[in-house]
């Protein structure tokens, strides 16, 4: 009887650890970052990308900076049987490989650094956070303007004056604390202008 009950958990231990490394496998549809290659003996257990979007980058102490683009958020698991790197490892390894691409460390805490790169044309954010137990977590953003899709109509700028005799002109991009019209403003401006040649 103790014999069969030793096989027993013998088969209950190996149907444990076989398991637990069937689920260490790259999540559906995952891929690395061109940019950058995972640490050694890790898999990728989140990754969602955004055509456009927005993240806040830390570049200082007290000081951010907001960038939009193409957005990815990947995180890295240590795979069972190894000894997870150090949050230093992992943020001295991720600014060693931005550097040798010519880009530059902006910012740098205990837990977080925030990377910065131009390639192939492309500004490219990176933000390294280390607090995620076994792995790492990385928020990637390939800053680009937004492509407009949404356009205003003259005809509805007329319609809303002649009801109202005001009306909102969606589409009108500034700059924060600047006056120049941004250049996605154009189709805006483009219609404001049909608008008033009629």
């Amino acid at each position: 009887m103790p014999r069969t009950r030793s096989l027993l958990v013998l088969i209950v231990f190996a149907s444990v650890v076989f398991w637990a490394h069937a689920q260490e496998t790259d999540v559906k549809g995952s891929a690395d970052h061109p940019l950058l290659t995972r640490m050694q003996n890790m898999y990728l257990s989140v990754y969602k990308t955004s055509e456009f979007d927005q993240f806040t980058f830390k570049t200082g102490p007290k000081a951010t900076a907001t960038v939009e683009g193409r957005r990815f958020e990947i995180r890295y698991v240590t795979k069972t049987g190894f000894v997870p790197p150090t949050p230093v490892a992992i943020i001295r390894n991720h600014q060693q490989a931005i550097a040798r691409i010519g880009g530059t460390t902006v910012y740098e805490d205990p837990r977080y650094t925030t990377l910065k790169v131009a390639k192939d044309g492309k500004e490219i954010w990176v933000q390294v956070d280390t607090a995620w137990g076994k792995g790492y977590f990385l928020t990637i953003v390939e800053k680009q303007a937004m492509v407009q899709e949404v356009v205003a109509s003259a005809e509805l700028f007329q319609a809303g004056l002649s009801t109202t005799g005001h009306v909102e002109v969606p589409g009108i991009y500034f700059d924060t604390g600047k006056s120049v019209l941004k250049p996605e403003s154009d189709a805006a401006v483009a219609e404001i202008a049909k608008l008033l040649q009629a």
